[in-house]
C-alpha cells in the first residue's frame, strides 16, 4: 500500500541517471553474523513441473539465505522471513527463509500467508474492469456519477474520472504514508481503524491536490484513489468489496488462502510483521488494522495463491473482453516519475532491472511484497516478506538469474525463411483498429504508424539545382556556413562569397538527405521559395539590403497561416487543404523584412491536443519528428521547428507555445528558444490551442539569431489587441542587449534547496538512514550546478541571488481550461475562414476523422472528443482563466519583487505561461546518454532584452552546444526499417 520504498528507488534511478550509470536493482549483502535471530535454512519445496537447472537454484538459495535478518543487519536489505517462488516452462522454484515470528523463532513455511499491500489494487481494477464488461460502469465515469457527496467535497472531485483515479493521474492527495508513518511512529495508532469514508475525509482534511486531474505529464501514486474506486465498486454492484474478491476472484482462480482482511487479523490468520524505525527500533505490527489499506491494500495470501492469480491475470483468464487486459497495461511513461511505467496498478518493470516484466509492488505496515510475470517466457516470480523495511525492489535481482533461452528458441522467427510470419514491430504499439496505447510502448526513435495520410514531401522541383550543389559547392558550403549566425551569414552574402539562393539550396539538400521520411521535420517546402531568393539576391545587388533577415530562410509551425501556395493544416487532415487567403501578421512582418518563407514545419497535431497517446512530435499530415541527437523524445509541440534547427535545415524557425511547447523541444533539441511575451508577437492568423496563453516565439542555434529573427517579428497589430500591451517593444532590434553593457548590473536568482528543506524531504519520504546521505548529494549536485553557472555569469557583471526553491510558485494547471477552451477558440476561427474549409466546427473535424480514424487519426483524438463535450460551463471556465492569470502574475510578480532580481535560472514550474511572461531555453549541455540539457531563464512581463542578455552572457560562458551527428542518427532511423 505505502510507497516510501518506491520513491527512494526512484531517487537511486534519478542518481544513476546523473550519474550515466545504469542503476540496477540492488543485491543485498549477507546478513551481519549474531545469534539471537536464528538463522533458518530454505525448507525444501518444488513444484511438480520439474526442477530449475541447478546453477539457478544455487543462485537462489543463496539470493534468498541472504537477506535472512540477522540482530544488527540492514532491515533495508534483510527480512525475519522471506518466500520466494519461481514458476517457468522449465521448473518451478518455491522456497522460504528465516523466520515468521521473531519472538518465538517459527521458521517462515512456503504456505504461511502474509500481507500483499498495494498488490491488492490490480485485484481492485480487475472488478473495476469486470463491471466495465458488463455495462456497469465505465472507466470513463466522473466521480461524481457515482459518489457525488465525495466528489462535492473533494478538491477537483468533480472533474476527475475513474480512469484517473486508477492510473494515478486525478492529483489527489495520498493519505498512505501520513496514516501508516503515524502507526509506525506510535505503536497505539496500530490498532486504529478506518472506514473508507474516513480515509477519503482524511486526504480531504490534511492534504491539497498534487495537480489537477489529467494534467499532461503529470502523476503521483495516491491511494486515497483506490479508496475512492472500492467505493464506487460497492455504490455501482451494490456488493461489499469483499465478496467480490471473494466470488469474482478467489473462488473462481480456487485461491483458498486468499483473505480480504477488514480489521486488526485474527490470531494466526497471518503470520507476523514488522517495521524497523530510522534509529534501528525494531516494531511488531501485527496486529495493524487493515482497514487503514482497504481497496488500495487489504489483501492477504499465500505465495501460491498469488501465483495463481498473477498467472491467470497474464493469460487474461479474469476477463471476457481481451481488451480489458490491454487497458490494465497501457503504461504511463510519467508513471513512478518515469523510471517504471505505470498502467492501471500494474508496473512495467523493464526500466528496473527485469525486461519484459510487469506486474507490482506492495507494502503494509508489516509486510512487503513483489510479483512479476513475462508473458512472452510464461515466467512468474512471486516475492513475500515480512518487513515493511525490507526492499521489495531486491526481488528484480531474480530475473537476472533465470535463462529463459528455451522459450526464446521455440518463438524464435527465422525471417529468411518466414518472412510473411516475422512479427510486425507496427503491431506491438498499433492495434488491429489503429489506435495507439498498447502495453508496449516502441523506444525513440519512434517509428510511424502504418497509415496512408501522410503529406509527401516533394523535392522533385528542386532536383536540378540540389544535384548541380551536391556536385558543385555543397562541401565547400558545408565548411563555410558551419557554426555561422545570421550577422555572419548576412557578411557572407554582403561580401559576395555567398548568395541567399545557395543557401536556400543548401537546406534544400540537407532536408533531402536527413528529413525526408527520416527526421520528419520539414512539412511541407514553399515551392517558390527559388524565386524569392533571387528576388532578394536582386534586391542586395542593387544595394537594397532591408536588414538583418534579408535573404534568411525561415520555416514556420504548421500552424501559422501564409498566404500563398502552402499550406496550413496544424498537421491535421481536416485542414490538409486549406490555403490560407493573407499571410499571419507575423509572416507580413517576417517578409517585409526580407525574411524566405522556406516551409511549413512539423507539430504534435493541433499543438498537442490530440490524443493522450499521440507520442510527441507526430501529426498526421507530417508523420513522426525524430531527435537529430538520437534516441530521444523530440517534445512538443513546436516539435519540428526545433528539430529542424538542431539539424541545420534551415538557418530559424518559429514556433508557438500555450505551456511548454517552444521550451521543452528547443531545449531537448539542444536550441535556443523564446516563449515571447504575450502581446510582442501577434497572434493573428495563427491556429489557436488556448488563446489567453498562446504565444508565437523564436528559434535559433543561438541567442544571436533568436534575437535577430524576434526583431523582425514584432509590431502592433490591430487583429490581436494584446499587442498594443507590449507597444513600447515594438520595432525593438534586440540584437542592442547582446553586449556586456547590457547585463552589467542585472540581478539573476538561482533557486537553491536548502539544507533544512532536504532533510525535511528525507523525512516526508521516510528515506531509509543508508540512503539519506544519496539523496542529500543529488540535491546538493543540483545546487552545486546553479552555483557554478551563478560563478561564471558573476564575472560578466551580473549579480547572483540564492533563492530558496519553496519560494518558486507551483505549477497551474491549464489541462482543466484546454478542454472548454479549444472547441470555443477552434470553432471561433473556423467560423471566421468561412468556406476557406471544409469544416465548420470542432465536431465536424471529429466526424470527419471517425470515417477513416486509422489514417485521418492514427493514434485516436480523445482530446479533441474531451474538448467536444466539456465539463466545464462557461462561468466555470472564465473562472479559471482569470484565476489562473491572476495567480500566476501575481506569484511571480512576488517572487521578483521580494528577492529584487531581474531573472530567475528556473522554469518556475511553468508559472510563466498563464501569467504572460517570456521565458528562454539555452544549450546546457548533455547527460551521459547523450541527452540535450536546457537552462530556462524566466524574467517579468516584456523583460525579452534582460533575458537576451542574461541568454547570451550564458551561452559566452558555457559554449557547450555541438551540432548533432546526423549521420549515427540516420542509422538508428534507417534499422526502423528493417
Amino acid at each position: 500500500m505505502k510507497k516510501t520504498i518506491i520513491l527512494l528507488l526512484l531517487t537511486m534511478t534519478l542518481l544513476a541517471a546523473c550519474s550515466g550509470k545504469t542503476e540496477e536493482a540492488p543485491t543485498a549483502e549477507p546478513a551481519a553474523e549474531a545469534t539471537a535471530v536464528p538463522v533458518i535454512e530454505p525448507t525444501a519445496a518444488t513444484g511438480d513441473d520439474g526442477t530449475l537447472p541447478a546453477d539457478i537454484t544455487t543462485q537462489l538459495d543463496d539470493f534468498l539465505q541472504a537477506q535472512v535478518y540477522a540482530e544488527g543487519s540492514d532491515p533495508s536489505v534483510t527480512a525475519p522471513g522471506l518466500v520466494l517462488l519461481v514458476d517457468t516452462p522449465d521448473g518451478r522454484y518455491l522456497q522460504a527463509a528465516g523466520v515468521s515470528s521473531l519472538e518465538e523463532g517459527t521458521p517462515m513455511q512456503v504456505d504461511d500467508r502474509l500481507e500483499i499491500g498495494s498488490n491488492s489494487k490490480s485485484f481492485t481494477i480487475v472488478l473495476l474492469m469486470q463491471l466495465q464488461e458488463e455495462g456497469v460502469l465505465s472507466l470513463d465515469d466522473p466521480l461524481s456519477k457515482w459518489l457525488p457527496e465525495q466528489a462535492a467535497a473533494i478538491p477537483n472531485g468533480d472533474q476527475m474520472t475513474l480512469h484517473q483515479l486508477a492510473q494515478h493521474t486525478s492529483g489527489i492527495w495520498d493519505y498512505g504514508d501520513p496514516i501508516i508513518g503515524e502507526a509506525a511512529a506510535d505503536p497505539d495508532k496500530l490498532e486504529t481503524g478506518y472506514t473508507p469514508e474516513e480515509l477519503v475525509q482524511y486526504a480531504i482534511d490534511n492534504g491539497t491536490p498534487d495537480f489537477a486531474p489529467g494534467e499532461e505529464g503529470q502523476w503521483n501514486y495516491s491511494n486515497t484513489g483506490y479508496i475512492l474506486l472500492g467505493m464506487v465498486i460497492e455504490a455501482a454492484s451494490g456488493e461489499k468489496l469483499g465478496d467480490l474478491y471473494q466470488s469474482r476472484i478467489f473462488d473462481p482462480l480456487g485461491m483458498e488462502s486468499a483473505v480480504f482482511i477488514e480489521g486488526v487479523p485474527a490470531a494466526g490468520e497471518i503470520t507476523d510483521g514488522y517495521w524497523w524505525t530510522d534509529d534501528g527500533q525494531e516494531t511488531n505490527t501485527t496486529n495493524w488494522n487493515v482497514s487503514q489499506g482497504w481497496a488500495a491494500g487489504g489483501l492477504a495470501m499465500t505465495a501460491e495463491d498469488l501465483l495463481t492469480y498473477a498467472k491467470a491475470l497474464s493469460a487474461g483468464e479474469l476477463f471476457k473482453d481481451p481488451d480489458s487486459l490491454t487497458q490494465m497495461l497501457m503504461f504511463d511513461p510519467n508513471g513512478m516519475s518515469g523510471a517504471m511505467p505505470y498502467g492501471l496498478a500494474l508496473i512495467d518493470f523493464s526500466q528496473a532491472g527485469a525486461p519484459g516484466y510487469w506486474g507490482h509492488e506492495g507494502q503494509t505496515a508489516g509486510f512487503q511484497s513483489l510479483w512479476y510475470t513475462n508473458p512472452d517466457t510464461e515466467t512468474t516470480v512471486v516475492g513475500l516478506s515480512n518487513s515493511a523495511s525490507y526492499q521489495a525492489f531486491l526481488f528484480l535481482n531474480v530475473a537476472s538469474m533465470l535463462t529463459p533461452e528455451a522459450a526464446t528458441e521455440e518463438t524464435a522467427v527465422d525471417e529468411t525463411d518466414n518472412e510473411e510470419t516475422a512479427v510486425d514491430p507496427q503491431s506491438l504499439y498499433v492495434d488491429e483498429d489503429g489506435n495507439y496505447c498498447a502495453f508496449i510502448d516502441p523506444a525513440y526513435p519512434k517509428p510511424e504508424p502504418q497509415y496512408d495520410s501522410k503529406r509527401l514531401r516533394n523535392l522533385s522541383l528542386f532536383n536540378v539545382e540540389i544535384d548541380a550543389h551536391l556536385q558543385g559547392r555543397g562541401d565547400e558550403l558545408d565548411q563555410i556556413l558551419a557554426g555561422k549566425n545570421i550577422l555572419e551569414i548576412q557578411e557572407l552574402m554582403d561580401e559576395g562569397t555567398l548568395t541567399s539562393r545557395e543557401l536556400v539550396i543548401h537546406y534544400l539538400a540537407r532536408i533531402e538527405s536527413f528529413d525526408v521520411d527520416k527526421l520528419n521535420s520539414v512539412l511541407e517546402i514553399n515551392p517558390e521559395v527559388l524565386n524569392i531568393a533571387d528576388a532578394l539576391d536582386a534586391e542586395r545587388q542593387a544595394g537594397t539590403v532591408r536588414g538583418p533577415m534579408h535573404g534568411i530562410p525561415v520555416l514556420l509551425k504548421d500552424n501559422i497561416a501564409t498566404g500563398d501556395q502552402l499550406h496550413t493544416a496544424a498537421g491535421s487532415y481536416a485542414l490538409k487543404d486549406w490555403q490560407a487567403d493573407r499571410d499571419a501578421f507575423l509572416v507580413q512582418q517576417l517578409r517585409d523584412a526580407g525574411a524566405i518563407i522556406l516551409g511549413k514545419a512539423n507539430l504534435s497535431e493541433w499543438a498537442n491536443w490530440m490524443d493522450t497517446c499521440m507520442p510527441n512530435g507526430f501529426s498526421t499530415m507530417g508523420g513522426q519528428t525524430r531527435n537529430p541527437y538520437g534516441p530521444f523524445d523530440v517534445s512538443g509541440s513546436s516539435s519540428g521547428s526545433a528539430a529542424s534547427v538542431a539539424a541545420d535545415l534551415t538557418a530559424v524557425s518559429i514556433g508557438s507555445e500555450t505551456q511548454g511547447s517552444i521550451i521543452s523541444p528547443a531545449s531537448n533539441n539542444s536550441v535556443v528558444g523564446l516563449k515571447t511575451s504575450r502581446g510582442l508577437v501577434s497572434r493573428d492568423y495563427v491556429i489557436p490551442l488556448l488563446p489567453w496563453q498562446d504565444v508565437p516565439g523564436p528559434i535559433g542555434r543561438n541567442v544571436t539569431d533568436v534575437a535577430v529573427l524576434l526583431s523582425a517579428m514584432t509590431g502592433v497589430d490591430a487583429n490581436d489587441p494584446a499587442t498594443q500591451d507590449a507597444a513600447d517593444l515594438a520595432g525593438t532590434d534586440f540584437t542592442q542587449f547582446l553586449t556586456p553593457e547590457a547585463v552589467d548590473g542585472l540581478r539573476v536568482g538561482i533557486p537553491i534547496h536548502t539544507d533544512e528543506w532536504i532533510e525535511q524531504q528525507i523525512i516526508d519520504f521516510g528515506v531509509a538512514e543508508d540512503q539519506s546521505d544519496t539523496v542529500r548529494q543529488l540535491y546538493q549536485s543540483q545546487n552545486d550546478g546553479l552555483r557554478t553557472a551563478g560563478e561564471k555569469l558573476a564575472t560578466f557583471g551580473i549579480e547572483i541571488v540564492e533563492v530558496p526553491a519553496t519560494d518558486v510558485p507551483t505549477n497551474i494547471d491549464a489541462i482543466t481550461a484546454l478542454e472548454y477552451g479549444f472547441k470555443e477558440a477552434i470553432n471561433q476561427f473556423l467560423a471566421e475562414l468561412g468556406d476557406q474549409v471544409s469544416v465548420a466546427s470542432l465536431e465536424e473535424i471529429i466526424a470527419l476523422n471517425n470515417e477513416d480514424l486509422a489514417n485521418r487519426a492514427p493514434y485516436g483524438q480523445g482530446h479533441l472528443e474531451e474538448s467536444q463535450n466539456p465539463t466545464l460551463t462557461a462561468e466555470q471556465y472564465d473562472e479559471i482563466k482569470a484565476g489562473n492569470q491572476e495567480t500566476a502574475v501575481t506569484q511571480l510578480n512576488n517572487l521578483f519583487a521580494q528577492h529584487n532580481i531581474d531573472v530567475i535560472i528556473s522554469d518556475v514550474n511553468q508559472t510563466y505561461a498563464p501569467a504572460g511572461f517570456p521565458a528562454l531555453t539555452i544549450p546546457a549541455g548533455y547527460d551521459a546518454t547523450g541527452m540535450p540539457v536546457g537552462f530556462v531563464f524566466v524574467g517579468p512581463y516584456l523583460s525579452e532584452p534582460h533575458l537576451l542578455a542574461v541568454g547570451h552572457a550564458f551561452e559566452q560562458a558555457f559554449p557547450v552546444r555541438i551540432a548533432p551527428d546526423l549521420e549515427a542518427t540516420m542509422q538508428l532511423i534507417e534499422a526502423l526499417e528493417k
